[in-house]
């Protein structure tokens, strides 16, 4: 769909995978100088896809880090064979894009990759944590693998990025009343003023 010969009036709301992770490798060689990161990915073409933009990004935005890719099936022997590879690997930071944590981090600390003070985990926005209702005791592998575990959102794309700006100047255009309030209209439909739109009062 990203192919604009091919479908010249899509458009998207989500960025996509390429400039988040320029956004991720940034942030992790800018703010914490991460010189290698394991990714644990599901093995589709999403997991895959955001695996190769992301060592596509430290090639060009931080290219002494070295990056490590791991597929999983989701299968319990496929996430027991990728903790294993990345405790193989030897990564102190590991990056997880697959949305049940909870049975990757179990694994990683029954491998002694998790909960030990020494590794460090992150998410991308799809990292699901412990949810309000989780109740850990201070000794239960969760509560100790999530200690220290970050999520970072991110923003897709960064100032002088060829992508990136092409994707803001376009929005130049219509930043005039009449489209502007087209999308609002659409967006938001009428509704009576004492009711505003359902999401609001739910």
């Amino acid at each position: 769909l990203e192919d604009t010969s091919q479908y010249p009036l899509f458009g998207r709301t989500a960025p996509m995978d390429q400039g988040n992770a320029v956004s991720v490798i940034s942030f992790l060689d800018q703010v914490f100088g991460i010189q290698s990161v394991a990714i644990i990915n599901p093995n589709d073409s999403y997991g895959n896809g955001y695996g190769r933009a992301m060592r596509e990004a430290a090639a060009v935005y931080a290219p002494e880090m070295t990056i490590n890719q791991v597929p999983l099936d989701g299968t319990p022997e496929g996430i027991v064979s990728a903790v294993q590879r990345v405790k193989a690997l030897g990564n102190r930071y590991i990056f997880v894009l697959y949305w049940d944590t909870h049975v990757i981090l179990e694994e990683a600390f029954k491998q002694g990759i998790a909960g030990d003070g020494h590794h460090t985990w992150f998410g991308g926005d799809n990292f699901q944590g412990p949810g309000l209702s989780d109740l850990y005791e201070p000794d239960d592998p969760l509560f100790l693998s999530y200690r220290g575990v970050s999520t970072i959102e991110f923003t897709g794309g960064v100032d002088g990025d060829p992508g990136f700006d092409r994707f803001l100047n376009s929005f130049g255009p219509i930043n005039n009343p009449t489209d502007m309030q087209f999308a609002v209209d659409r967006l938001y439909p009428a509704y009576p003023p004492e009711q505003g739109p359902p999401f609001v009062n739910d």
